[in-house]
């Protein structure tokens, strides 16, 4: 089970990273970004994806439910940078 952000998963024959992973109504997802096949850079490339129990990926393409998952993501992905000691609101420009 690929459990943590920074892990690497194969979706067809594409690379992404876990940028964050979290459950919503009992549904685990992430939001992932496609890296290049040397695995050292990544693309503009950004989705959520749906884990299924048996841990297969499913892109998610309704745009109303990504919209309401979204700030889910963003939240997240605040949390954890702060863990690691990013302050995201530094980051942004003026």
């Amino acid at each position: 089970m690929y459990n943590k952000s920074g892990d690497i998963i194969n979706i067809g024959n594409e690379k992404f990273i876990i940028l964050t992973k979290f459950n919503d109504n009992g549904k685990n997802y992430a939001f992932i970004n496609k890296v290049n096949d040397a695995e050292d850079e990544i693309t503009g490339d950004y989705f959520v994806i749906l884990i299924n129990e048996n841990n297969s990926f499913e892109k998610l393409t309704d745009e109303q439910e990504i919209n309401r998952l979204f700030p889910i993501v963003q939240e997240n992905l605040k949390r954890e940078f702060a863990e690691n000691g990013l302050d995201i609101d530094s980051l942004k420009s003026e």
